[in-house]
This record gives structure tokens, C-alpha cells and sequence, in this order.
């Protein structure tokens, strides 16, 4: 049985069956559960929707975001999501963020849904559509979003925290607690923003690592990058968490199947090194190849699907 190694002072290793791997932190459970009871009195489960809010303006294009926030007073923490979808397509109202949402605003936060400028279509891969399917069944059309390289998405997602911070508070947050939280390629995001030290903690949910020629598919990430490796390495490693770590990058919680589309490796190498360089954080292997939401559903060892276990992280690290 191989167990994860643990990731902070303080802490002791737990085997976990069902070959996963974790760093498990004893002595937060009955916090955990407390604070979960606290929150169910302080509001009930249903939310409140503001749709399209502009955060940025590049020109013409306005770039907006949702927010979902619980019934009640507040304040209450923020965490922001990063929709996926290989930096070239993907929507904040996408089908596949809809139950993660909805968990977090039950779980007594303010949940917002950024879009942000996209990568220039692939050449080498046409087949990614520029229509995405939202949880409302409607379909909407992302390309005005596109023909952006590295490192503008990033920046957009800078812009969204700093506009969280500065605006959360007409939205019952608190602006002193603000998570990121990103699926497949947008974990790949939430991980930067925390290695900037704008978040005060990081999910991720198959979110790559590091970029460099040993894995992914070459011809995508030079397009998305706006060079090939070999021309430009030092902007590869400008995009990759691994190499972008630093003394105000927060509690990191990583999540990864043990044999999907992107390679174990992200997560192993990216642990290892946030514990090598002292910042507290927790890896979580789930058996198989589901890839992203394709495992929120997934029940871990200790009673909490994949989902809740994150909800739980963000609230012992906020």
C-alpha cells in the first residue's frame, strides 16, 4: 500500500485503502463538523444568481462573471472556479460546474464564475468547439473570446481576484477569504493564482503542472503558449505551477486519478515540491481514468465524496 507523505509539521501519515494516496491532517474532523453546523444555521441552501457581471474591459470585449451566493446575511468566503477546457474553449456556465457550484453556495460560500480570454484555436486539434453547452440546456459561442495566448488568461484571472476584493463585499463576501478553484485547465490556473499569492488557498482537480516537451500534446501547447518549447522554454516554466512556487503561495489541495489524461506526475512532482518549500498540502489519488468532475462524485475512505472533501480543505485552510 502506498501512502501520500505528509505534507506539514504536526500532522501524521493515515493508510487509506483502495490504493489512494493522502496526506490526512488528525485533529481537523471535529472542527470541520462543527463549522459544518454552524453553517446550515446561518443560512439556508438555496442561492441567489447574479448573471453577467462585467469585471474587465479589453477594448470592446467585456469579460464577465457569475456569482452564486447563499441565502442570508454573511459575510461569507469566497472561491472563485476556473472552468476548463484546454485553454481554448470552456464557458462559466458550463454543464459540468453546475453541481460543484451549487455545493459550494450549500457549504456557506460566495461562489464566483469567471470567464477569461482563451488561447488562439488550435490548428492541431479543430475538433474544439468554440460552442459550449451551459447547465441551462442554451449553447453559447466563446470565440470573442479567443486568440489569446499565455499569460493573458492569467492575467484576466488576476484581474477577477483583484475585482473579488474589491467589489465582493455588495456580494456578502468576505474579501479577506478568497479561494481558487479550477477543473482540468483551470486547475493549471487556480494553482498559478495561488503560487502569486493572490488566493489563500488552491484546489485543483486534474489540473496540470508543469509544461515541457515530455508530455502533452506538443502542437496544442505551442499554440498555446505562442511558441514551441524549444524556442521559448522560459515561457513554458512562466506558465507552469511547478517551477512558480513561492513563499506566498497558500494551502494547495491537489486532486488526480492514477491513470487519466494527465500523466500522475503533475500531481506527485507538484506536491513533493510544495512540501520541499515548506507550504502545507494535501494530494489525493483516486483510482482509475475519470479526468476532472468526472470524479466529484467519488467516495473516499472518509465518508466524503471528492467535492465534499475539497469543501472541507478550503474550510480548515481559509
Amino acid at each position: 500500500m502506498d501512502v501520500r507523505r505528509i505534507s506539514c509539521a504536526g500532522s501524521a501519515t493515515v493508510a487509506v485503502p483502495s490504493g489512494l494516496r493522502r496526506a490526512v491532517t488528525i485533529g481537523l474532523v471535529t472542527v470541520l463538523m462543527f463549522s459544518l453546523m454552524l453553517v446550515g444555521q446561518r443560512h439556508a441552501a438555496a442561492l441567489i444568481l447574479r448573471k453577467d457581471i462585467t469585471y474587465k474591459t479589453v477594448g470592446s470585449l467585456a469579460i464577465k462573471l457569475d456569482v452564486r451566493m447563499p441565502n442570508g446575511t454573511g459575510p461569507f468566503p469566497a472561491v472563485m472556479v476556473i472552468h476548463g477546457g484546454k485553454n481554448i474553449t470552456g464557458d462559466k456556465c458550463q454543464a459540468n460546474l453546475s453541481s460543484l457550484e451549487k455545493q459550494y453556495v450549500s457549504a456557506g460560500f460566495v461562489v464566483y464564475t469567471p470567464n477569461y480570454r482563451l488561447a488562439p484555436p488550435y490548428p492541431s486539434n479543430p475538433n474544439l468547439s468554440p460552442k459550449v453547452k451551459c447547465a441551462d440546456g442554451s449553447v453559447v459561442d466563446v470565440s470573442p473570446l479567443q486568440g489569446n495566448p499565455f499569460p493573458l488568461s492569467q492575467g484576466d484571472l488576476s484581474d477577477a481576484v483583484t475585482w473579488i476584493k474589491n467589489h465582493g463585499a455588495s456580494y456578502k463576501t468576505d474579501v479577506s477569504r478568497v479561494a481558487a478553484l479550477g477543473t482540468s485547465s483551470g486547475g493549471t490556473q487556480a494553482y498559478m493564482q495561488g503560487d502569486m499569492g493572490h488566493v489563500d488557498v488552491a484546489i485543483g482537480f486534474s489540473g496540470p503542472t508543469y509544461f515541457d516537451d515530455t508530455w502533452g500534446t506538443q502542437a496544442e501547447l505551442t499554440d498555446y503558449f505562442g511558441c514551441s518549447y524549444s524556442a521559448c522554454p522560459s515561457t513554458w516554466r512562466a506558465g507552469s505551477p511547478l517551477y512558480n512556487i513561492g513563499a506566498n503561495t497558500p494551502p494547495t489541495d491537489i486532486f488526480n486519478s492514477s491513470n487519466e489524461q494527465v500523466p500522475l506526475a503533475n500531481a506527485d512532482r507538484y506536491h513533493d515540491a510544495l512540501v520541499n518549500a515548506t507550504v502545507p498540502a494535501n494530494e489525493t489519488i483516486i483510482p482509475g481514468s475519470k479526468h476532472a468532475t468526472a470524479y466529484l462524485s467519488y467516495v473516499l475512505p472518509n465518508g466524503k465524496t471528492v467535492l465534499q472533501d475539497s469543501i472541507a480543505y478550503v474550510k480548515a485552510n481559509q
